[in-house]
């Protein structure tokens, strides 16, 4: 088959019911054995397993479906890994590697995003003189954040949540053949010329010494995560965020060293499979990390006892003999403006009214307790039926006050005397400042991917003539259509009732970037109607006191109620009382110096200020501005910052997109 490389496009291929359960549908305490011949026919069974009948009898009684934590591919974190003579590797290409023909690998540089593809193709070499069998052979594309457990801890110990991970089905080992490409690919087994490989696997799972496998992969990189990804299902949690940072678990830790090299806009070490480290402001352990991975599966073998580590046990049934992954860039211009429209007060106000009803029931039950009534259930009619006013206050400090009007002084350098003016910042909503990349890094990119077109293969549009596809008319780009206006400059209003005027002002915009984190599922929103106050670190020192303070309520009296309090409140105190907000001041645009045109009003003086935002590029050269995005444990927001003269910096929350 000869394809049109313009009109290119890839399928969405169903799998079978018994491709789908072999694949996604095997439990930890899954004994049965796939006949090693291939599929059974319609109207066969499986020979009975050689199993006890105490493994067979709990094997049977467990249901994926009813028992979701029990699956393989939900407990691959929780699967003992060992390390055979097995040389793995994962390259990526600029376009879909066809069999027998040459490929052109992508840049490591390359920053893919939403609606593109991502393509290349896993190897497999056995490099011992023993035959290895296996079990499953998974590809995965993968999205892993990661974040300090304990900030205030000396001990390196971080929470690690995979929030993405997609397979493809065709790279993955089944017992059956799936291309969804318009490519000839080659039969089971039959070796690729170009690179002397093994296209696939037979069905006897075995991978014979000297002998190297191949499989081809294709992923379609998403805009949106699943609703299942965020435990408490915020829409402002889905938008996929950018890479960002280096995780702490990459090179054993010893990838956070990397530095950046001035000339080149990002550092890298030479062995296979680190990430690009850039200058994006990142705090040490915070990072999200784009990768394609592949595991190798097995079950008890005799083999893999002699490559067992010090603390590797026996009792398993699936157990990871090979576990590489290749990391990418990523990034998403496209994260909207937040759903929620409340700033963070509101929202913290919210969770504190949840608490005080929370405290006010316990304290109840604690004396209905005391007066002998113990039975949950009546106590639950006493206090539906007396109906008490749940709004109580408890002593623990008091919020400090926000949100405060915005007064600057202009002294000798404009006038005589130093005289008071008020600022009234003008609203960005609707508008972003653009994000961008280190201009020598952003150089490199673009020249090694611009014969790259795995930006190419797609779904193919409505518009071309073709009934090959069932899904032609309603397979559409993953792209969002919303963009964002360019932040191009500020405005403000000056107010006075002063005589005496200025002429001009200088005026010096600063970038705060804010890394925003805790180690438990953060139950907030952050949009540009926080004020910037919220951000202070006393702010949320206070913020971390009240919260240990609701904790510690709560776990008194639930332990003296016996009665459990909700686990997403629960989870959202424990989030808060550990939150941790940390800032950097950018200095990344020129100094304006402005005239100012007054006009009288009742009041006194107005001067309407047009500040322009122009990047100084000496001092941009080498940043990297990430978009803001937030996670369900990890954030990125901005505030512009305006210093009008020598008084202190006032601030605007902004997006960056």
């Amino acid at each position: 088959m000869n394809p049109d490389p313009e009109n290119e496009y890839y399928e969405d291929v169903l799998p079978s019911f018994e491709m789908h359960n072999y694949l996604f549908n095997r439990t930890l305490f899954d004994t049965e054995r796939i006949p090693q011949s291939g599929l059974p026919q319609y109207g066969e069974s499986y020979p009975e397993s050689t199993t006890s009948s105490q493994s067979v009898a709990a094997g049977n009684q467990i249901s994926p479906i009813d028992n979701p934590d029990l699956l393989v591919l939900n407990n691959l974190n929780t699967l003992q890994t060992i390390d055979l003579p097995l040389k793995v590797s994962i390259v990526f290409t600029k376009k879909f590697p066809i069999f027998g023909e040459p490929y052109e690998k992508e840049s490591p540089l390359r920053c893919y995003q939403p609606g593109e593809m991502i393509v290349g193709f896993v190897t497999i070499e056995n490099t011992c003189n023993e035959i290895i069998p296996f079990e499953m052979l998974l590809v995965s594309l993968e999205g892993t954040m990661t974040a300090p457990q304990s900030p205030n801890s000396t001990c390196s110990k971080y929470h690690r949540q995979t929030f993405l991970r997609t397979y493809d089905l065709s790279a993955c080992f089944h017992h059956g053949c799936i291309n969804p490409t318009p490519y000839k690919m080659g039969e089971c087994l039959s070796r690729d010329p170009v690179d002397d490989t093994l296209y696939g696997f037979g069905d006897l799972k075995e991978i014979f010494p000297g002998a190297k496998h191949k499989k081809c992969f294709a992923f379609r990189l998403p805009s949106y995560l699943l609703e299942t990804s965020c435990s408490s299902s915020t829409l402002d949690h889905l938008p996929v965020p950018p890479s960002f940072g280096v995780s702490p678990f990459a090179l054993g830790g010893k990838a956070m060293d990397i530095r950046v090299n001035e000339a080149l806009g990002y550092g890298r070490a030479d062995d296979q499979g680190i990430p690009i480290v850039t200058n994006d402001f990142c705090d040490k352990g915070l990072s999200i990390t784009y990768s394609v991975n592949l595991r190798l599966l097995g079950r008890p073998q005799e083999l893999y006892k002699r490559f067992y580590k010090r603390h590797t046990t026996h009792d398993y049934q699936f157990i990871i003999v090979r576990d590489f992954s290749i990391p990418f860039r990523f990034t998403n211009t496209n994260i909207p403006a937040c759903y929620d429209g409340r700033d963070a007060e509101k929202q913290i106000d919210k969770i504190e009214h949840q608490v005080a009803e929370t405290l006010v029931d316990l304290e109840e039950r604690r004396g209905l307790i005391e007066a002998g009534i113990t039975d949950t259930k009546e106590q639950d009619q006493l206090l539906a039926a007396e109906g008490t006013d749940k709004k109580k206050s408890f002593g623990s400090p008091t919020d400090p006050c926000l949100k405060t009007a915005s007064k600057i002084r202009l002294g000798k350098g404009f006038l005589k005397t130093d005289t008071q003016f008020e600022v009234e910042i003008q609203s960005t909503d609707g508008m972003a400042l653009s994000s961008f990349e280190p201009a020598p890094l952003k150089r490199v990119a673009l020249a090694s991917t611009k014969d790259s077109s795995s930006q190419l293969p797609r779904y193919k549009p409505s518009t071309f003539s073709s009934s090959s596809s069932v899904f032609e008319d309603v397979s559409v780009s993953t792209v969002p259509t919303e963009l964002n206006a360019e932040l191009t400059h500020i405005n403000f209003v000056l107010r006075t009732t002063d005589n005496v005027l200025p002429q001009e002002i200088t005026v010096k915009p600063g970038l705060k970037a804010l890394n925003i984190y805790s180690g438990h599922h953060l139950p907030l929103v952050f949009n540009e109607n926080t004020p910037c106050n919220f951000y202070e670190p006393s702010v949320f020192f206070k913020i971390n006191r009240k919260f240990e303070h609701y904790v510690w309520e709560l776990q008194r009296l639930a332990k003296r109620t016996n009665y459990s309090i909700s686990k997403q409140l629960y989870e959202s105190l424990l989030s808060l009382n550990k939150m941790r907000c940390k800032g950097r001041t950018l200095d990344v645009f020129e100094e304006q110096r402005i005239r100012l045109k007054w006009e009288k009003t009742k009041e006194g003086f107005v001067a309407n200020v047009n500040v322009p935002l122009i990047y100084e590029s000496k001092k941009t050269r080498n940043v990297h501005l990430i978009p803001s995005f937030q996670t369900c444990f990890l954030a990125r927001q901005y505030v512009l910052e305006l210093k009008i003269g020598k008084n202190q910096p006032l601030g605007v929350p902004i997006r960056v997109a």
